[in-house]
């Protein structure tokens, strides 16, 4: 938590009760009951309300304040963000304006062609994609921002504490409107690339372009609000920790540099098994390695079971893994899962807020402890495509089911499919490493690559690297300097092995720092009968010398040079189920090397 003045520095507790598209029911609410009621029932102190839709068909051009510009929400006969604002303060809550800013129905989007985000075939996204099966989405580069700069100024005036930005995002293969192409084309002096080839330097340059474009749309945003109302908070969905922002060309980093709230989400989807049970509490370690304050959102649903609240445990353990993490709360409920039993819907959400309330004087102010941290790099995210080609097979099972064994092996040459793949072995890495602290009760920090040139080192004893491939020079320097001082430094797989834009360094410095010869390959993937062979008995407690630990399912065969440690190595193939054991091969699993003062761990 923050020790700032303002006023979302102190520990939040955010609610938005939606009733999507039934605003009339605001025209006979006793306001300072609905206010005293968020207060001392929720246990809320932020209320978000909605200065724009955010329900079916896509009504984000309509208002429910009254406007001389701006068409006002039907049915809706009071101004709701004026007539709210003063009972809210009442009561001692703050107000935040919800505003939609990704999704618009086509009948709006027709008098608006030219706003509209573009594939590279030149059709709208929103066509081809209707988003949630009807409305389309606009560029943040086009003239829909000036409409909704002038909006938001609108906003500001009606007395809310806060704007909250659902969007823009720039969706996967756009956008290829007429104002990128020309904004693209001042800033780079080249055209835009109609095909995602990663080694294609502009391909790699249209990828930070969209994330640019969204960072530049909140700074103007922020701007064309602050020069009405100064103190009103602006801010938007920041994007989280998964390799797939890019997609929608958001990064937590860039967007930080112009709001003061970093917030994501880290909804329940209980279909999702990769699923880790504390993503929310990594949610808001990566939203702090922002340097800003920071907010955790949650649907009090089940997954995309909007109208069906989360059961009680579950709304706790959200909230409360959340704020243990340093973050605030927000919770986004649905009127349709109220309305059959509001002891049960707002209870779980008034419950799990009001043990937080019980903490605010202990939490607010607070500073993290930590002496380990680990690093999430967005350089990796977005540019990590391995050059190892044996990584890139399929990867056998071998599940035994009615005496037939899966096979596999398929060499993939989809290289769309390879760059998920490297995503997709990050993000295990990542969330593995911070799940693995987590269990065993060791607080952690996560710094962020791209906020290196800010990194302050000194207070940590380890820094850890789960398959932080893609770094800067200034990256592995301070790393290094680091280690060179007494600090431990983990490692795993190829992380160091690249620079910051992708592409495969001529020399492998961390790994050469770590002891290896810099000569690397890929053992074929495999999920079964393949191993890892412990040699040293007092690394791994637990473990006898000789035993036989089942080996990752990707994994890098590496040379060492003299004077290293191999706490444990690779065992040769197998290769078949049923086969014995083929001993131990000249390719290590773990290695630790001195280095300066310090010591380095790689995997």
């Amino acid at each position: 938590m923050s020790d700032s003045d303002s006023w979302w520095s102190r520990p939040l507790r955010m609610v938005r009760h939606d009733f999507l598209d039934d605003f009339a029911w605001w025209n006979t609410a006793d306001l300072r009951k609905v206010a005293r009621d968020k207060r001392q029932r929720w246990h809320a102190n932020v209320e978000w309300i909605h200065a724009t839709p955010g329900s079916w068909p896509g009504n984000a051009h309509l208002v429910t304040f009254d406007s001389e510009r701006f068409e006002k929400v039907p049915g809706l006969k009071i101004d709701l963000l004026r007539s709210y604002v003063p009972a809210a303060r009442a009561e001692g809550l703050r107000v935040v304006a919800y505003v939609n800013a990704h999704w618009y129905s086509h009948e709006f989007a027709n008098q608006h062609r030219d706003w509209e985000q573009r594939l590279a075939d030149g059709r709208a996204y929103g066509r081809v994609h209707p988003l949630y099966g009807s409305g389309t989405t606009f560029c943040p580069n086009s003239g829909w921002r000036d409409w909704l700069f002038e909006l938001l100024r609108e906003v500001a005036a009606t007395g809310v504490d806060g704007i909250f930005l659902d969007g823009p995002a720039v969706y996967p293969g756009c956008c290829y409107c007429e104002a990128c192409q020309a904004t693209y084309r001042k800033r780079f002096a080249a055209e835009l690339p109609r095909e995602e080839n990663w080694r294609d330097p502009e391909w790699r340059c249209f990828v930070r372009f969209r994330i640019h474009s969204t960072a530049q749309f909140l700074r103007d945003a922020s701007a064309a609000v602050h020069a009405r109302r100064p103190e009103v908070l602006v801010f938007m969905n920041s994007g989280g920790w998964h390799s797939g922002e890019w997609r929608v060309g958001r990064e937590p980093a860039a967007l930080a540099r112009f709001q003061p709230v970093s917030g994501a989400e880290a909804f329940f989807h209980p279909a999702r098994r990769d699923k880790s049970p504390w993503d929310g509490f990594l949610m808001a370690k990566v939203q702090l390695a922002t340097g800003r304050d920071s907010l955790v959102f949650y649907h009090h649903a089940i997954g995309a079971w909007h109208y069906e609240p989360l059961p009680e445990g579950e709304a706790v353990v959200s909230a409360t893994q959340a704020a243990a993490a340093g973050a605030g709360v927000w919770f986004g409920v649905f009127d349709p899962a109220v309305r059959p039993n509001p002891d049960r819907a707002i209870g779980s959400i008034g419950k799990a807020f009001g043990l937080l309330e019980k903490a605010d004087s202990v939490v607010a102010g607070s500073r993290s402890l930590a002496r380990v941290a680990v690093v999430q790099s967005a350089a990796t995210s977005q540019f990590y495509l391995s050059a190892l080609e044996d990584l890139y097979r399929d990867p056998a099972t071998g599940i035994e089911i009615g005496l037939l064994s899966s096979g596999g092996e398929k060499q993939e040459k989809d290289w769309r499919k390879r760059k998920t793949w490297c995503e997709g072995w990050l993000d295990e890495e990542f969330s593995g490493t911070c799940l693995a602290f987590g269990n065993e009760h060791v607080p952690f920090d996560v710094l962020l690559t791209a906020s290196s040139d800010a990194w302050s080192l000194d207070r940590y004893r380890v820094v850890v690297l789960p398959n932080t491939a893609c770094l800067s020079d200034l990256e592995q320097d301070l790393l290094l300097d680091f280690v060179r001082r007494g600090g431990t430094l983990g490692m795993s797989f190829e992380s160091g092995r690249y620079g910051a834009d992708g592409q495969l360094r001529p020399e492998w410095k961390l790994g050469l720092a770590a002891g290896l010869t810099g000569n690397v390959s890929a053992w074929r993937p495999r999920g079964y009968e393949e191993y890892v062979e412990v040699a040293v008995e007092d690394v791994l407690p637990s473990f006898r010398a000789g035993q036989l630990v089942p080996r990752p399912v990707y994994a890098l065969k590496v040379t060492v040079n003299s004077g290293v440690s191999v706490p444990l190595w690779f065992q040769n193939e197998i290769g078949h189920h049923y086969r014995a054991p083929q001993g131990r091969s000249p390719y290590p699993a773990v290695v630790v090397s001195r280095y300066g003062k310090g010591k380095i761990v790689y995997l």
